[in-house]
């Protein structure tokens, strides 16, 4: 910026000189510099401070390291690369053989248990019906001692009858004693499997279950978001495993542009969220892109640190730490091929001395210009 700002004002004391035949000796050359030099100074520290320009600057992008959350051969990768994907699209298949076996395993085990409850529950309803028989014939067998009993004072029936009705109850007793054990042990044998009402064992399989069918369909592994599989290499045959540090592929999640710039600390005062700012990218020279500021980051990389055994040498020298700042841009970026990480320079126009903000336009302007002028060799 300083070299253009220069060159700019050199071009224009060298037309002052032909167009209006001033007179080239020591004092119009010294005038002419010196002048140069306070106006540019003044001129690029005021805007400089009150319009932030940084040459460090890149859009950036979100990946998702893609890991199932279970392993098996690939028998499937119907995607291509940089396609663009919506979330919930396939991306691969694992053999979901395994996981549908065991679904199946546990729907047979879960149907086990269930018919081994239906027959508790039957025998639990045969030892009540059996307790309420019991518990009958015990009324009767009673009715009829106390009848017999009456009957035999009165001397109207032997007394040997008496001792068959007494047999018959004690008979009676006995079997609603036996009846009543009968339906403890029913119900200690159903009541074993049972917690809060929900039978323990069937709680267990079918959470199991739950497990399983979970497995089977994460077996299909899908978008995570709208974007597209960047650099594919997945085959089918491959073993993908659920293991974070092994991804079987990289998907870029779909977003609206933002670049991320770095300024020097002494810009911080003006970089607030809602300025204008515009930039120049390398890969499209001579066009300038609008935005806005959206966040400023407000801590700086060269202030972290994190615990540990060692304390932080106070005369450590650490170099300053650049202020960071994300700019939205305007949809007229879309209309260019910009592929994501692609670098440029960066102005902010803040609302102080907005006199000089049409300088930085022009010299940002006349910047992305000389990018026509970058040649690898």
């Amino acid at each position: 910026m300083e070299t253009l700002m220069l060159l700019t004002y050199g071009a224009l004391c060298f037309a002052a000189f032909r167009v209006f035949k001033v007179p080239v000796n020591g004092y119009t050359v010294v005038t002419a510099i010196m002048g140069g030099v306070v106006m540019i100074g003044v001129i690029m520290l005021a805007m400089n401070y009150n319009h932030p320009y940084t040459t460090t600057a890149s859009s950036y992008f979100i990946t998702t390291p893609v890991v199932p959350s279970v392993g098996g051969h690939v028998v499937e990768v119907p995607v291509r690369a940089n396609q663009p994907l919506q979330k919930g699209d396939v991306l691969f298949r694992i053999d979901p053989e395994p996981y549908r076996l065991r679904v199946r395993e546990l729907e047979a085990r879960r149907a086990s248990i269930e018919a081994d409850i239906r027959q508790d529950q039957d025998r639990l309803a045969a030892a009540e019906a059996q307790l309420q028989q019991a518990e009958s014939a015990l009324v009767l067998a009673e009715e009829e001692f106390t009848r017999t009993e009456e009957l035999v004072e009165k001397g109207a029936i032997p007394r040997v009858r008496l001792d068959e009705d007494r047999n018959d109850l004690n008979l009676a007793r006995g079997n609603l004693e036996r009846a009543r054990a009968d339906v403890l042990l029913s119900r200690d044998e159903l009541g074993a499997l049972v917690e809060d009402g929900v039978n323990a064992k069937l709680a267990e399989v079918e959470a199991q279950l739950d497990a399983a069918r979970w497995n089977l369909d994460q077996a299909t592994v899908r978008a995570p978001s709208a974007g597209y599989v960047a650099q594919l290499a997945l085959r089918e045959g491959f073993m993908a495993v659920p293991f974070p540090l092994r991804p079987s592929m990289v998907f870029v999640s779909e977003r609206r542009r933002e670049v991320a710039a770095s300024f020097r600390q002494i810009a911080t005062e003006r970089l607030t969220v809602g300025s204008e700012a515009e930039i120049a990218f390398y890969a499209v020279p001579g066009t300038v892109f609008s935005g806005r500021i959206v966040q400023v980051l407000d801590v700086i990389a060269s202030g972290e640190f994190t615990a540990s055994g060692n304390l932080i040498a106070p005369e450590e020298n650490r170099p300053p730490g650049r202020v960071v700042a994300l700019i939205e841009l305007d949809d007229a970026v879309n209309a260019h091929r910009l592929p994501g990480g692609s670098a440029g320079h960066v102005a902010v126009y803040s609302e102080h001395w907005e006199m000089f903000a049409i300088i930085r336009k022009i010299l940002l302007r006349m910047k992305a210009w000389t990018f026509y002028l970058s040649m690898d060799h």
